[in-house]
C-alpha cells in the first residue's frame, strides 16, 4: 500500500493525486461588501455568515437589499451557482456551495470562491474543505482577535488533495452528498414529528383531545387554567407530591470516574428534558449517597437563564446524583402518574408560568414552595393520565431513534470523508 502512496502536508494520498493551493484552482477569492449596506425589508438576499451552514444556506433569519444596492454590491462579489462560500468571521470554517437561482449579495464576513470551469469539481472541493485536515488548516489560519477572522491571503493557501480527473472528484462528491441528502431527510423528519409531539401535547393535556376509551359525553368547562374536560379537575403539584420539594447537594464536580457517582447539574439536562451524557462528571462528596434519584422522580431548574427546565430520571440511565441548583420532585404515584406530570414540564403553559413566577431582581429563580402552588389540568382517573404519558413517550421514544440514526449517519459521513478524500478508497 505505501508504495501506491506519498506523504504530504495533508497526509498520506495516492501517487497520482496533487495537492493543490485554492488559489491554483480558482479564477477569484473574494470576500463580501465592506461597506455598510443599505438594508431592506424585502429585495435581494444579504447573507453573512450566519446565513452559511454546512452544505446548505439557512434562509430563515436573512437580510435584504434593494435593486440599487444589489446591483452596487456585485461589482465586488458575484455569486453564482455553484460557487463556493465560507463563513469566515465569528463561527469560521462552514462551506456551502451557491444553490441555483440564488439572487444574492455578500457582507464581509463570507468569502466566496469561483472556482476553475473544468478543472476541478466545486462539490468535491466543498467536501475537502469540511474535512478534518481542511478544518484543521482553516482553524490554523484563524486571527484571533476580540472577533476571530479568516482572512483571504489565509483562504488563498489553503491545501486541498486533488484525484487527476474530474470523474474521480465528481464520484466523490456524488457520495458525500447522497449522504448529506439522507441526513438532510432525517432533520427534516425530526423537526416535523417535535412538532407533531408539541401539537399532541396542547391538545392531550387539556382535554382537546382525547384518547379512545376515556370522555364521557360531557362538555368543556371554565376554569381558572383554562376550558377542560367537566370529568377533569383543576390540582396544585404541592397536592400530587409525596413529599415536599428537595434541594440538591451541594459539592463540587469531579471528572468521570466510574468508582463515584453520576452527577447531574443544569448544565446536563438539555430543553427537551434529555441528559447530554458526554459531558457526565462524577461526584465524591460523602453525602451523595443521600441525593440519589429515583426512578420517576422528577427535577428541575431552581435558577438562571434555564429555570424550569425539568428532567424525569429512569433507571435505564444509570445512577446519578442531583446537584444544588436543581430540585427535586418525588410524585405520590397513587394520585398521579409522574410522567403525565413531567410532560406538564415541558408544555408551553408550565414555561410561561415559571417566566412570570421566576422574575425578581438579578437572577431569575423558582423556590420549592412556589413549585407546589403551579396549578394544571389533570384525568380524574390514573389510567387516563398514563395512557396519555404513554402516547407522549412513544413519540420521545420515536423522536430519539430518529435522532440516533441521524448521529449514526453523520458519523458515517465522517468516515467516508476520511476515506475517500485521502484516496484510501477510490472510486474511479
Amino acid at each position: 500500500m505505501k508504495s501506491k502512496y506519498k506523504e504530504t502536508e495533508v497526509g498520506l494520498i495516492p501517487k497520482d493525486w496533487n495537492i493543490k493551493k485554492l488559489k491554483e484552482i480558482s479564477t477569484k477569492i473574494t470576500d463580501g461588501d465592506h461597506l455598510t449596506p443599505k438594508r431592506t425589508t424585502s429585495g435581494f438576499y444579504l447573507l453573512s455568515a450566519r446565513n452559511v451552514k454546512d452544505s446548505y444556506i439557512d434562509l430563515s433569519d436573512v437580510d435584504y437589499v434593494g435593486e440599487e444596492e444589489y446591483h452596487r454590491m456585485k461589482n465586488r462579489c458575484n455569486p453564482e451557482y455553484d460557487d463556493i462560500m465560507i463563513s469566515c468571521s465569528g463561527t469560521i470554517g462552514r462551506i456551502s456551495r451557491v444553490p441555483k437561482n440564488l439572487k444574492s449579495v455578500l457582507v464581509r464576513s463570507v468569502a466566496l470562491i469561483k472556482l476553475m470551469k473544468g478543472d476541478c469539481s466545486s462539490g468535491y472541493v466543498q467536501y475537502s474543505l469540511q474535512s478534518n485536515f481542511g478544518q484543521k488548516q482553516i482553524n490554523e489560519s484563524v486571527n484571533q482577535g476580540a472577533q476571530p477572522n479568516l482572512f483571504l491571503n489565509q483562504i488563498n493557501i489553503l491545501s486541498i488533495p486533488l484525484p487527476p480527473t474530474l470523474a474521480e472528484q465528481e464520484a466523490i462528491a456524488e457520495v458525500l452528498s447522497d449522504t448529506d441528502a439522507l441526513i438532510t431527510s432525517l432533520e427534516t423528519t425530526i423537526q416535523k414529528k417535535k412538532l407533531l409531539k408539541q401539537g399532541a401535547m396542547q391538545e392531550l393535556l387539556t382535554g382537546k383531545r382525547r384518547l379512545p376509551g376515556f370522555g364521557g359525553k360531557g362538555g368543556m368547562k371554565d376554569t381558572e387554567v383554562g376550558r377542560i374536560p367537566e370529568d377533569w379537575e383543576v390540582r396544585k403539584l404541592g397536592d400530587v407530591l409525596k413529599s415536599n420539594p428537595k434541594y440538591g447537594i451541594n459539592a463540587p464536580a469531579t471528572e468521570k470516574d466510574d468508582r463515584y457517582f453520576n452527577y447531574l447539574r443544569i448544565t446536563d439536562i438539555d430543553e427537551n428534558g434529555k441528559i447530554n451524557f458526554k459531558d457526565i462528571c462524577s461526584v465524591s462528596h460523602p453525602l451523595a449517597k443521600y441525593f440519589i434519584l429515583n426512578d420517576n422522580e422528577i427535577v428541575f431548574a431552581r435558577t438562571g437563564a434555564s429555570v424550569g427546565k425539568s428532567y424525569i430520571h429512569q433507571l435505564k440511565n444509570g445512577t446519578f446524583v442531583y446537584a444544588g441548583f436543581l430540585i427535586k420532585l418525588n410524585i405520590d404515584s397513587n394520585s398521579a402518574n409522574a410522567k403525565y406530570i413531567f410532560f406538564l414540564t415541558q408544555a408551553k403553559r408550565y414555561r410561561n408560568w415559571i417566566e412570570t413566577n421566576s422574575a425578581r431582581s438579578g437572577q431569575p429563580g423558582i423556590n420549592g414552595n412556589q413549585i407546589k402552588e403551579f396549578t394544571f389540568p389533570c384525568p380524574t382517573t390514573l389510567a387516563e393520565q398514563e395512557a396519555i404519558a404513554n402516547l407522549l413517550t412513544e413519540m420521545d421514544e420515536e423522536i430519539e431513534g430518529l435522532e440516533n440514526k441521524l448521529e449514526k449517519t453523520k458519523g458515517i459521513k465522517q468516515g467516508l470523508m476520511q476515506v475517500l478524500l485521502t484516496g484510501k478508497i477510490r472510486l474511479v
